[in-house]
């Protein structure tokens, strides 16, 4: 089937027009390269895309918070935002869909509580950040995963995507 927005995606048919793109992102200029294969719906066209949105790094490592009486162990990381690290169990909530509320709690909970307690400053990029959001782990659900993860942002939104935290966890 051809593709239903023609018009927006016709850079995405012929990537010889799109290329590489530069692209202005929290972490400063992203490179975006699309790679071609032949084999999808839109045949010839764009199948993935690469996103280099500079390196990644741990910004501290082996830090903790205070959760009633749990003393919670968090890293923060950067991978195109600030994002902090957290145990889901260790943090006292099942990473599973029923327990979605309590981990939007706890993931604005845990932003809140970060953000008074570290300022957190990119060395290139020289100003302050609040915390994007925080990258919940659990144990993996399949075999031949290492781990789990949903990503809470500041404002309680969860998400699964691949690419909300997951350089910062990877």
């Amino acid at each position: 089937q051809p593709c239903q927005f023609r018009k927006r995606c016709s850079y995405l048919r012929n990537p010889a027009t799109f290329g590489t793109q530069q692209v202005t992102a929290p972490a400063g200029q992203t490179r975006v390269v699309p790679a071609c294969g032949t084999t999808t719906v839109l045949a010839g066209g764009v199948t993935t895309v690469f996103v280099d949105a500079g390196p990644a790094f741990v910004h501290t490592a082996g830090s903790a918070v205070q959760r009633g009486t749990r003393r919670v162990p968090v890293d923060i990381a950067f991978g195109g935002d600030f994002f902090a690290i957290v145990d889901s169990e260790a943090a006292g909530v099942p990473l599973d869909r029923a327990h979605i509320a309590d981990l939007r709690r706890v993931g604005v909970e845990l932003c809140l509580d970060i953000d008074k307690r570290a300022a957190l400053t990119h060395p290139r990029l020289g100003a302050s950040q609040p915390l994007a959001g925080v990258a919940l782990t659990g144990p993996p659900s399949s075999e031949g995963a290492h781990l789990r993860g949903v990503v809470v942002n500041r404002h309680g939104v969860v998400d699964r995507s691949s690419l909300s935290g997951s350089a910062a966890v990877g």
